[in-house]
């Protein structure tokens, strides 16, 4: 009787060891399976793009129409940005107009025919 009690007992703390050795085991897996998909990234808008620069004192005023070249008041053709102004021309405008001044017409901000994005 006592001999048979002490095998219950026993059977019994088997029993929770393993059944709290399978809980750790769950536990370590869910961890591990969250760590390796990476931190959660929360939603953050795009900000907006920073104002373009403002019209240099003598600086050409550009076109109410952004579509228009601010030096030939025309449809631009061939677009050609020049990055640290925002500004856009024709091609055929902006590269002699850097090649003498060496400054956006616009802004003033300081360009090279390099510079330019087509």
């Amino acid at each position: 009787p006592a001999a048979a009690l002490t095998q219950r007992v026993a059977a019994g703390v088997r029993t929770a060891l393993l059944a709290v050795l399978l809980l750790y085991r769950l536990a370590a897996a869910a961890a591990a399976t969250s760590d390796a998909a990476g931190p959660r990234r929360r939603k953050v808008p795009i900000p907006a793009p920073p104002a373009p620069p403002d019209v240099a004192p003598g600086g050409l005023l550009p076109p109410s129409d952004h579509s228009l070249c601010p030096l030939c008041r025309r449809r631009r053709r061939a677009p050609t940005l020049v990055p640290d102004s925002g500004y856009a021309y024709c091609y055929s405008c902006i590269v002699p107009q850097l090649e003498r001044t060496g400054a956006c017409p616009v802004t003033g901000v300081r360009a090279r025919p390099a510079d330019v994005v087509r």
